[in-house]
């Protein structure tokens, strides 16, 4: 099998994964208190580093994690397992949720609130203080220990397709509001992942960001801008363009789609572009 090529200092850059060990996220100590007492529901906007925070202390704790992105054709066949063919014979094909209760691991849930309200049935049993699976094509009925936890992530409702998730659910979680982060920790991330952005480089990129977040929070713009998005930005300019309009014009580009391409509007992406104009001061956005 051919090894596959090691990821370039521009993807890790991007993805955050430079610093992964190191930044943690402003709510990581809440988080780790709620897991010790029970399950978990992360909600906040898109992008806020929710699963990062998650997959950050299942490797601190070293605990197995068992992953689901909810969708709205989403079954409860798809969480416990189905049956399936395996060279030629009948047999059972174990879901994530099935997996993590099976071997008391970690489930993962992301998008949650995209996911039919049937879902929820079947997680409140699960969930419930001595709850059990129910296996249908297996006859089983797994008693959940101690050890499983489940993690849902949703982002807050405003997104297409987001729907609320039933009070029943939520009553079986600890919530937690996870915010787009501070300066300071995007700062951190920033300056670990990306050394060759300035002091002004970086304020700079900040100060879009927050421009176009509290955009959003008032309805005047769909598009969100995550820490996921400002690594991508920075990464873009330090990497290739060297020229923060310009790559921040890409990263829009990429997130929204071109729009000759699969007949988006342009105007969104000038409306971003605007936000970078009003915010932008020559002496730290080199135009």
């Amino acid at each position: 099998m051919r090894n596959s090529p090691a990821p370039s200092e521009a993807a890790k850059a991007q993805s955050g994964e430079s610093v992964a060990a190191e930044v943690h996220a402003p709510f990581y100590q809440v988080l780790k208190t709620a897991m010790l007492l029970g399950h978990v529901l992360l909600t906040g906007p898109r992008g806020t580093g929710k699963s990062y925070a998650v997959m950050q202390l299942a490797r601190e704790r070293g605990k197995q994690v068992f992953v689901c992105q909810g969708h709205a054709d989403l079954t409860a066949e798809d969480l416990v397992g189905s049956p399936g063919l395996v060279n030629g014979s009948s047999s059972f094909i174990a879901g994530p949720l099935y997996n993590a209760v099976k071997q008391g691991a970690w489930f993962v849930f992301e998008e949650a609130n995209l996911a039919r309200g049937g879902i929820g049935a079947l997680l409140n049993r699960v969930l419930d203080v001595g709850g059990t699976l129910a296996v249908p094509f297996t006859g089983e009925e797994i008693v959940v220990p101690e050890s499983f936890r489940a993690l849902l992530c949703v982002n807050e409702c405003g997104y297409s397709a987001c729907r609320p998730l039933a009070e029943s659910l939520k009553d079986r979680l600890r919530a937690i509001h996870c915010d787009y982060w501070d300066d300071q920790h995007e700062t951190e991330v920033l300056r670990r992942a990306l050394h060759g952005l300035s002091g002004e480089q970086i304020r700079g990129m900040l100060t879009v960001a927050k421009g176009i977040r509290e955009a959003r929070k008032k309805g005047e713009t769909n598009f969100d801008f995550s820490l996921r998005s400002l690594l991508q930005w920075g990464a873009d300019t330090q990497f290739r363009t060297k020229n923060l309009m310009e790559s921040f014009e890409s990263v829009v580009i990429a997130k929204l789609g071109d729009p000759a391409e699969v007949g988006l509007q342009a105007e969104p992406i000038r409306e971003i572009a605007r936000f970078v104009l009003q915010h932008a001061a020559s002496d730290f956005i080199p135009i």
